[in-house]
């Protein structure tokens, strides 16, 4: 099926989340629901929700229907029961299948252009009669994290959405209202109302306690299979979106090799003690057991906003970056990198993006960033550190040095939100 063109009404299945092939430069590329995602060379990553497109007069096969209630505490006081199912059995019932509904126009016309295109200019085309839209539905995973029905979930699961409903654990479908989404942390909130006030809702934990080889349980709805529990261990932390391979995103993510799946987006991942620590998000293709979740105390901060209707603000001055390292500059830039092996630490910037702060100050790729507002700059955790408790609008001096020559320039931070990359559109 086609990512960037018209829907085929034959096509049930367009794609499962959002795949990037591995390349040696970065590249465009898209997923089903037109959102635009980067990635480097470090591998590709796919966000794992799901989408398929479904002709009006479908009525339902596998795991498009309705799916069966399971009910993760039926086998409470059996045998074998150890940590894992008491964390199931205290978070689970809380995790829903969130079932998005987008209607799109079909491009008749682009088709038309199309089949004159390789058929020639006299060719006949009859467009489809009556209807000429289709749905695309896909799903994707939640938590309910307070009696008033409040969900948090991945941003790219409800995008663009014209209808989203949450399925328990117990068969009821609740619909569900967008709340407020940010695409840059990919997080959203939605809230449905339960008149019985009987929700079940998940505990949050802490993820600033978190240490590496703890134990980790993610649950959700990996390719539509509601309730799916899978067992790993934190891998790492504090993982870059840079080292992620998506630039574009604004979080130090949670990794880990619990088993994530498309449809596994916007799920809780848990520790041994059932107190959610992060939302799954995404996963490396290509890779046996590398996927990475939202620390839930970047989303305990978020929430707060996002479900009064707010906007998140993100202080950016418009670059890409990594941490300085004379090799990595030689790879990135060649012979221009020669001249400043002597650096021993900073910020490299890896790109400028058009219309930014940092294009506006005269700021290229391959310059090292020293200082930010007066404070010397070691990598990108301190970078973003600084730049974080910046307000939109601050002027911040930056020192840099360009080949052999140091350099200063005031420049005003801006919301990453308006600092389009438009190679990637």
């Amino acid at each position: 099926a086609w990512l960037n063109g018209p829907t085929s009404r034959r096509s049930h299945v367009i794609t499962h989340g959002t795949t990037f092939p591995t390349v040696d430069k970065q590249v465009r590329l898209r997923n089903a629901s037109h959102e635009v995602l980067e990635q480097g060379a470090s591998g590709a990553v796919q966000l794992c929700s799901a989408t398929y497109a479904v002709p009006p007069s479908y009525q339902g096969v596998g795991h498009l229907s309705k799916p069966k209630a399971v009910d993760v505490n039926a086998y409470k006081g059996t045998r074998g029961r150890n940590f894992v199912t008491e964390a199931v059995g205290k978070v689970g019932s809380a995790v829903v299948k969130i079932d998005t509904t987008r209607k799109v126009k079909l491009d008749v016309e682009g088709l038309e252009h199309l089949f004159k295109f390789f058929l020639g200019p006299d060719i006949r085309f009859k467009g489809p009669e009556g209807d000429q839209h289709e749905n695309i539905k896909g799903f994707g995973s939640g938590v309910i994290i307070n009696q008033s029905g409040i969900i948090v979930t991945n941003a790219h699961v409800v995008a663009k959405a014209d209808k989203v409903v949450c399925t328990l654990t117990d068969g009821r479908q609740l619909t569900a209202k967008v709340l407020g989404a940010d695409e840059i942390i990919d997080l959203a909130v939605l809230k449905v109302d339960c008149k019985t006030h009987d929700l079940p809702c998940a505990e949050l934990g802490d993820s600033s306690q978190l240490l590496v080889g703890a134990w980790a349980i993610a649950i959700g709805n990996p390719l539509g299979l509601s309730s799916t529990v899978t067992l790993g261990i934190i891998s790492s932390l504090a993982r870059s979106a840079m080292e992620v391979g998506i630039p574009d995103k604004r979080v130090d993510y949670i990794q880990t090799d619990a088993a994530i799946n498309p449809g596994n987006s916007g799920g809780p991942l848990v520790d041994e003690y059932g107190k959610v620590i992060g939302i799954n998000t995404a996963i490396r293709v290509g890779a046996t057991g590398i996927g990475f979740a939202i620390p839930i105390n970047l989303c305990r901060q978020a929430i707060q906003t996002l479900q009064k209707g707010r906007c998140l603000q993100h202080p950016s001055i418009g670059i890409h970056m990594a941490t300085f390292n004379p090799d990595l500059a030689v790879n990135l830039f060649g012979g221009k990198a020669k001249d400043v092996r002597d650096v021993r630490e900073g910020i490299l910037v890896v790109k400028v993006l058009e219309k930014s702060p940092s294009a506006a100050v005269g700021l290229k790729a391959g310059d090292i960033i020293q200082t930010f507002d007066g404070k010397r700059v070691t990598d990108t955790e301190t970078f973003l550190t600084s730049l974080s408790k910046c307000t939109i609008g601050q002027k911040v001096t930056l020192r840099y040095r360009r080949g052999k020559d140091l350099h200063q320039a005031q420049v005003q931070v801006g919301d990453a939100k308006s600092q389009v990359d438009v190679a990637f559109q």
